[in-house]
């Protein structure tokens, strides 16, 4: 045999071994793909579940906790899938910190091997952690709708509302917290826009905001019905738009909450078209307005100019069920409360969303 010959045989004695440590290294790489999408998938879940039960914090202060935060975190990791198989209960831990309105979602299983098998690795294990907290505070909020909300607007029947504020019929208290009143009155059918002029906050005041992109009537019923973009921001001053606006009013509700309207049965739960839901269409979010703090206002119950430079310091935010437009009112139920606390927002916090309270991932050192 000549050297040539020698040469050519040991090419493809090196490449059939070569070819075997490639195969494998590919077989592992096949595994690593699949654990990693499966890690992945994983996480995903576990962060929606760790939201959806943070998430309850903002949209039903009422409910008892930490059952409820709990029931939602662990319903939404169980409705997702990893590698196309179902999520199972014992695959997924839940705890609920409500003094921190905090919610921690945890899963792990065990995932099946395929080329990594022939090396004796016939599974892998897989943990992930999501963290989400729902801040106690209010900072600002995109979507608001253009209405302010007086601070006194679901005190007593047959209060004013320097009478209400005298006897602390607020919903918002001195600090920028909700107050145990305005708690009670979680749940309470109230009128959130007035259409008759006897209901007026002042000549000409139905509750209008003016938001910076407004300039007429269709601004202010498209931001009724779909979203301004503007962001309301905790401590800021506001315009009041003055007139009824009786028209654009009941076309933005009735576009907003369409036909048929979901139905309002409790706090956190709505008939929509789907069936039973914590979340609807209708929930919209508006500025809360202290009228008591109004320089000029009280006793008297009027403005002191007759209202025609209001102007509205954002002391919270309300979370409103709209239900439908009786005559020229629109009616709606008080669902939640969101205090600016003591000092507001600071200097470039983040936008939060619709509802006011940013409800965020964390993670904890």
């Amino acid at each position: 045999m000549d050297r040539q010959d020698n040469q050519l045989g040991y090419v493809v004695v090196t490449v059939a071994m070569l070819l075997v440590v490639f195969l494998g290294f590919g077989a592992l790489a096949v595994d690593v793909g699949v654990l990693f999408s499966a890690r992945t998938a994983a996480q995903a879940a576990a962060d929606a579940g760790a939201l959806a039960g943070a998430f309850t914090f903002v949209t039903n202060s009422s409910a008892p906790q930490p059952s409820t935060a709990y029931d939602h975190a662990m319903s939404t990791a169980l409705s997702n899938n990893i590698l196309a198989q179902s999520i199972t209960v014992p695959e997924v831990t839940v705890n609920v910190d409500v003094g921190n309105r905090r919610v921690t979602v945890d899963i792990n299983r065990t995932e099946g091997t395929f080329f990594a098998r022939a090396l004796g690795v016939n599974s892998a294990a897989i943990g992930v952690r999501a963290i989400a907290e729902a801040s106690p505070d209010a900072l600002a909020s995109f979507c608001a709708k253009p209405w302010f909300i007086p601070n006194t607007i679901v005190a007593d029947p047959g209060q004013t509302p320097c009478e209400a504020c005298t006897a602390g019929q607020v919903l918002i208290d001195g600090n920028g917290n909700m107050t145990a009143f305005g708690q009670s009155r979680i749940g309470q059918p109230f009128t959130i826009k007035p259409g008759n002029p006897q209901s007026a906050l002042g000549p000409g005041q139905f509750y209008a905001i003016r938001m910076g992109d407004s300039t007429g009537g269709a601004d202010y019923r498209d931001n009724i019905s779909t979203c301004s973009p503007e962001v309301l921001t905790c401590q800021a001053v506001y315009g009041a738009e003055p007139g009824n606006m009786i028209g654009p009013t009941i076309q933005g509700v009735n576009d907003l909450i369409g036909s048929p309207p979901d139905v309002y049965f409790d706090v956190g739960m709505y008939q929509t078209s789907s069936g039973m839901s914590n979340t609807s269409r209708s929930l919209i979010v508006a500025p809360v307005w202290d009228v008591c703090s109004l320089p000029g206002f009280c006793p008297a119950n009027s403005f002191p100019d007759g209202g025609a430079n209001v102007q509205i310091p954002v002391k919270g935010f309300a979370l409103i069920f709209i239900d439908y437009v009786q005559g020229n009112n629109v009616m709606a139920h008080l669902v939640g409360i969101s205090g600016c606390g003591s000092t507001g927002p600071p200097l470039g916090s983040e936008v939060t969303g619709p509802y006011s309270v940013p409800v965020r991932l964390v993670r904890l050192p």
